[in-house]
């Protein structure tokens, strides 16, 4: 199966298999981009849920043609405000949150957007 990283402006397809973990797909990114995979946040756009590095994809409900948001963490915390499709929001502290067509913001005040899948 495939699935979509998006990272600002940059979309990565990456190949894989239902049963590969978070951790793996981090890794194949890290040989693209060089990121360390700590570095690394997953989040599963349709759920808003950050993908945990030990749980198989299929397991977290990552399927074929998947939009997964990459975000990088920066210094010891991030601060990150994103809107639902309801028009709700939530501050979240020390992980990284991204949907689509939403906005992220960390300390340094830098942002990404990710426009609709």
């Amino acid at each position: 199966m495939y699935i979509r990283v998006k990272r600002s402006k940059t979309t990565y397809f990456i190949q894989c298999e239902p049963t590969e973990t978070s951790l793996d797909i981090k890794q194949k990114l890290h040989d693209l981009i060089d990121r360390p995979v700590n570095d690394q946040r997953l989040i599963l756009v349709s759920t808003g849920e950050v993908l945990e590095d030990s749980k198989a994809l299929a397991d977290q409900k990552v399927e074929n043609d998947a939009v997964v948001a990459l975000a990088f963490r920066k210094g010891e915390s991030l601060i990150l405000l994103f809107f639902s499709s309801h028009l709700t929001f939530k501050l979240m502290f020390g992980m990284s949150i991204l949907f689509a067509g939403l906005l992220a913001v960390d300390m340094d005040l830098s942002y990404a957007c990710f426009g609709p899948a």
